[in-house]
């Protein structure tokens, strides 16, 4: 088919149309117009964070209110939305300041930086200015002291600074001062420690320190009482915690009197000495303190009893004591936390977040701590009322839960994102695990593709690893994801990463064991085989024994079309190779090369009957697609010139994947070759054109008298594919069209050769079957095609295939065609418009249905045209009758867009002898609107739609006119068939 695209231009008609009023379109979608970021400016020091928002500000349809559906807010009839999640951040220096996806901005050094958010072209900046590391404020230490009259205590200041540190302040004096200043004397006043002597008066003050940077005072404080140390207390007296647990804090508090004899009094926290032991009558492990107050004073204190009973806590401070009671209860569960990894595994992770491929399942346990085993999980619970419940949060949808053994929990990855949660929970304790859902990864392999493989002498095949992946689905697998071995590196070598196999010098019966190792789990593996074969040329055509090669015959008007160097056929140098060039939807358009050849030492012509002749050839744009290759390839044998046999239905083409040649680049070749029943002295390779997606080009590299194709034995058939039609689906074709079946290989799925099959058609009155697989549709109705391997000495009970096909009567019963009358086709612009045209209208009253001529009209042009006009050329028997309808089958590539809205931008018409007698821009022949909904089914696809009229009158021409539209219309069409009688 012909195919031709061409941009949308163009405005006018919609700007003609905006001053009667606005119209919005139902698939509006709102643009980016301007991003702001707040705060405007921020100063961070070393370590702390500024967190950045990003308002985008969307636009709206002319003339009309934002959609509140699509906006986070509307004010002042403005839409914004909150992007911060969606811009790009970045910032300018990263030595001041960096930041995250979210706006996120973290101080790093003193300067400067600009904060940029970035999205669909927008963009907007704003400053942020780093202090660098800043005291932040003062730590004092102890933070409580008391004293009796007379004595001594030290305090030491150090600073806290912006990134979280504590250490010593040395770009500053530390001032310090006691209030009230009677309690005691302060020596020296400054620097990092002083002591603090009372005086004679009793009492409790604060003790501060001071630092001044850059003019701004930094503090902290500390207590200081002075007084007579009367008795000391604990606080709790008494706490009950099970078996395990740690108590709450015990603090020891120092309770002061003022002055001698005096009631007054003041308390404050001492740095105690603690001990713990367990009380008369509870039998078992002593208790345990805590690491800050076990031999060292503290004025808290934790301690954990080991046995069910009580335990007796001391806290000793210059000479008195206090006592507490622990009581300690039954053991309890103390925490819960989910783990992946089962009871047999050496190390069981407790992940905070865990990745899980799409459509894999991924199981996971409870792990119990109960407080008498701390750091010790149990796989289950002590009591059912322990047991842990499962459920999800977060996200829906991306995972889901089922009941594992042993009270486990199968989570399987659904669809992809992230946000969801899985959630274990027993008694009061929780524990969570995030989940997000990555792309499916390959949990094993499937194959190797191609299964067997013949390569000659040198040559080069690309194997192809196929994998399951954890979603169920299959595909091949990209290079790096294997690693590639060959069994016999003499017959043949493989890149280890790359999966491209290279021939040896040396033919082998036996192969070579292709085998692809997942990299990810290297137990899984798949093999292929690769056989070496001998040069499949045997008797290659050289001008240096006097062949001669030349462009042969051809047909078509095509302005790309042609032959260059076709004597690279005949040379010895295989970097060369002849091109043939069709230009795609030509109208029976072909090129061909000739080879001939004389007599010589090496072989005498004409050459035998019964021999294979053959070509190498290869696609410079691409693989070579059987299907597509065999419909536009002939391979003719010459003698003296003339003709002998040609492929075609009764002489099937073969065509064997020979791999890459070495020196021919990356061009995977193929030998094409029939059998022959003549003798000849020549060859011919002929390339026809095609469909948009066929062959345009053809590199002919070689030309052999004789050849020997590789043995690729078939195991049987595993089925026929309808070439372009989904799996599973019956094809439909309309009368008169094409379909090509390709027979797969019942082991390997490969692609068999066609002329390896026979043919066969149920009922030839609905469609017939060639040689090469190619089904012409006849007759309305269904037809079984068979496809059988013409040697079935292995393949058992699988021998054939069958491919159900149904064949629907064509849309246009009397079609307008060249090779039954004498048609005349043409075209007309009208209006200013250069790049208006109509091409390869020959295709619209051709004898394929499929094919095609393109009319190309700008949208919104004001005033232009394209028409287009089949009639039979006089003298004819009689017109076509009135009471029919009439019109043109076209299409869009754009889709089913031909509806009754667009009717006014589409006239059809009818004439006599280049008179009008019928117009759809007239009520008396109005355009047939119902018939709009028909499709034109099969080859021609569910685009393709018929604007026809009924006729009043009789007619022998049609004519067809596209007037351009709003732009919202279509800019270009395909017509398929002009019509003398359609659908009634």
């Amino acid at each position: 088919m012909k195919r031709f695209g061409l941009p949308a231009i163009a405005l006018a008609l919609l700007l003609s149309a905006c001053g009667g009023g606005s119209v919005k379109s139902p698939d509006f979608e709102p643009t980016l117009e301007s991003i702001t970021i707040s705060p405007t400016s921020a100063t961070v020091g070393s370590g702390e964070t500024q967190q950045f928002t990003a308002t985008g500000t969307y636009s709206t349809p002319p003339g009309q209110s934002p959609d509140p559906s699509q906006c986070d807010s509307v004010e002042g009839g403005v839409c914004t939305r909150d992007i911060t999640g969606s811009v790009t951040w970045t910032s300018s220096d990263t030595d001041v300041a960096t930041i995250e996806a979210g706006g996120l901005a973290t101080g790093a050094g003193s300067g400067t930086t600009t904060i940029t958010a970035s999205m669909d072209g927008q963009d907007s900046s704003v400053t942020l200015t780093g202090e660098g590391l800043v005291l932040r404020s003062l730590v004092v230490t102890t933070p409580q002291a008391g004293v009796g009259p007379g004595q001594s205590t030290t305090y030491t200041a150090q600073g806290k600074y912006s990134d979280g540190t504590v250490k010593d302040v040395t770009d500053s004096v530390i001032h310090w001062a006691l209030d009230p200043s009677s309690l005691g004397t302060i020596a020296p006043t400054t620097g990092k420690t002083v002591t603090i002597t009372a005086g004679t008066e009793t009492g409790t003050g604060v003790v501060t320190a001071t630092t001044t940077v850059n003019g701004q005072d930094i503090s902290g404080t500390a207590q200081f009482g002075v007084g007579q140390l009367t008795s000391l207390t604990i606080d709790p007296a008494s706490d009950a915690q099970p078996v395990g647990r740690a108590s709450t804090a015990f603090t020891a508090t120092g309770v002061y009197s003022l002055q001698t004899g005096s009631s007054d009094t003041f308390e404050l926290p001492v740095a105690a000495s603690w001990s713990a032991v367990n009380a008369v009558g509870t039998t078992g492990d002593a208790p345990s303190l805590d690491a800050s107050c076990d031999t060292v004073v503290s004025t808290t204190c934790k301690v954990a009893g080991h046995a069910e009973g009580s335990v007796t806590i001391t806290a000793t401070y210059e000479g008195m004591s206090a006592t507490a009671t622990l009581t300690v209860t039954a053991a309890v569960l103390d925490g819960v936390q989910i783990t992946p990894d089962p009871a047999s595994a050496t190390t069981r992770s407790t992940p905070e977040s865990d990745d899980l491929p799409l459509g894999s399942s991924q199981t996971y346990y409870a792990l119990y701590y109960y407080s008498d085993a701390p750091g010790t999980p149990l796989d289950s619970p002590r009591s059912d009322a322990d047991k842990a419940a499962w459920s999800l949060s977060g996200t829906s949808g991306i995972v889901s839960i089922a009941a594992g053994t042993d009270n486990s929990i199968v989570v399987s990855a659904d669809a992809q994102g992230s946000g969801a949660n899985l959630v274990a929970t027993a008694g009061s304790f929780t524990d969570s695990v995030a989940l997000t859902v990555s792309a499916a990864t390959v949990d094993s392999l499937v194959s190797v593709t191609p299964s067997s493989v013949h390569l000659g002498v040198g040559r080069q095949q690309e194997f192809t690893a196929v994998g399951h992946y954890s979603d169920g689905t299959e595909a091949n697998l990209a290079d790096g994801q294997v690693t590639w071995r060959s069994s016999d590196t003499t017959l043949a070598t493989i890149d280890e990463t790359t999966g491209v196999a290279t021939a040896g010098t040396q033919p082998s019966a036996t192969p070579t064991t292709i085998t692809a190792m997942l990299n990810s789990d290297s137990s899984q593996t798949a093999t292929a085989s690769l056989y070496v074969d001998a040069s499949s040329c045997s008797t290659p055509l050289l001008a240096a024994d006097g062949a001669t090669a030349v462009e042969g015959d051809k047909a078509g008007i095509c302005l790309l079309c042609g032959v260059s160097d076709p004597g690279y056929v005949i040379d010895a140098d295989k970097t060369n190779a002849a091109t043939i060039n069709v230009g795609v939807g030509a109208l029976d358009a072909y090129r061909s090369i000739d080879v001939t050849a004389t007599s010589n030492d090496a072989y005498t012509v004409p050459f035998a009957a019964g021999s294979r002749p053959a070509f190498i050839i290869s696609n410079p744009n691409g693989p070579l697609v059987l299907a597509q290759v065999l419909a536009q390839i002939k391979m003719s044998t010459l003698l003296n010139g003339a003709v002998q046999e040609t492929t075609g239905d009764l002489v099937p083409l073969r065509l064997d994947l020979l791999g890459i040649d070495l020196i021919n680049l990356n061009e995977t070749q193929a030998l094409v070759s029939f059998k022959t029943s003549k003798p000849y002295d020549g060859l011919r390779m002929e390339l026809q054109s095609g469909t948009a997606t066929a062959l345009s080009s053809l590199h002919v590299s070689a030309a052999c008298a004789t050849s020997e194709p590789p043995i690729q034995p078939a195991s049987g058939i595993q089925s026929l594919e309808a070439v372009g039609t989904s799996d599973g689906d019956t094809p439909t074709l309309e009368v008169g069209a094409t379909l090509a079946l390709i027979a797969h290989d019942y082991t390997t799925d490969a692609e068999l050769n066609a002329a390896d099959v026979d043919w066969h058609s149920s009922n030839e009155s609905i469609a017939t079957v060639d040689a090469a697989g190619v089904v012409t549709a006849v007759g309305a109705g269904t037809v079984t095609i068979t496809g059988t391997l013409k040697d079935s000495s292995s393949c058992g009970t699988h021998c054939s295939a069958t491919q159900i096909i149904d064949v629907t009567a064509a849309i246009c019963e009397t079609p307008l065609r060249t090779a039954t009358q004498d048609i005349e086709i043409t075209s007309d612009v009208s209006g200013l418009c250069l790049t208006c045209s109509a091409r390869d209208l020959g295709n619209v009253v051709d004898s394929l249905p499929q094919t095609y001529g393109s009319v190309f009209l700008p949208v919104a042009l004001l005033g232009g045209s394209v028409s287009v006009t089949a009639e039979v050329k006089p003298p004819y028997a009689t017109a076509f009758p009135a009471g029919q309808t009439a019109g043109f089958v076209i299409s869009s590539t754009n889709g089913k867009v031909l509806t009754a809205e667009l009717a006014s931008s589409i006239v059809v018409q009818t004439l006599s002898e280049g008179e009008l007698t019928g117009d759809s821009s007239d009520s008396t022949t109005p355009l047939r609107l119902d018939l709009l909904g028909a499709s034109a089914v099969g080859s021609i696809g569910d685009t393709a739609q018929p604007f026809f009229i009924t006729t009043t009158k009789g007619f022998d021409g049609v004519r067809i006119t596209f007037n351009s539209g709003l732009l919202s219309a279509l800019s270009s069409y395909n017509l398929y068939t002009a019509c003398a009688k359609g659908p009634q």
